[in-house]
């Protein structure tokens, strides 16, 4: 882990595969991780899990990554959290709505096992 400060994670994601290697990934560095496969319960419990950031996945069952983090950054008691989307088969008109949901980063799927976690790292080190 280094010098970076233990950081407090929720992942979103309807993968079990997917979600099992970005908590291992994450872990490995000494960061608390928290797993969801579904954005509308994931939505109901983070505002008590008070995490650091929120990593979700674009396209789940119900409520998808972009409507859980709008409802989500309405809280006023979440504005420090940041957000990560996490999607494979991204197009022009995704990646202009992502960039208008104001998401701190995206990343394509499949993630990269051996620099995803130095990338969540400096995305979590900006102001």
């Amino acid at each position: 882990m280094g010098s970076q400060p233990p950081y407090k994670f929720v992942i979103v994601d309807d993968d079990a595969s997917m979600l099992k290697l970005m908590c291992a990934l994450l872990e490995d560095r000494g960061h608390d991780v928290v797993l969801s496969h579904s954005g509308m319960s994931a939505g109901l419990d983070i505002p008590d899990l008070r995490p650091d950031c929120v990593i979700t996945d674009r396209v789940m069952f119900g409520v998808d990554g972009f409507e859980m983090v709008r409802d989500l950054r309405e809280d006023s008691e979440l504005q420090h959290v940041k957000y990560i989307m996490v999607s494979g088969a991204v197009d022009r008109t995704i990646q202009s709505k992502i960039e208008d949901a104001d998401f701190d980063a995206f990343f394509n799927k499949p993630i990269d096992p051996a620099t995803f976690a130095d990338e969540i790292e400096r995305v979590m080190q900006r102001e």
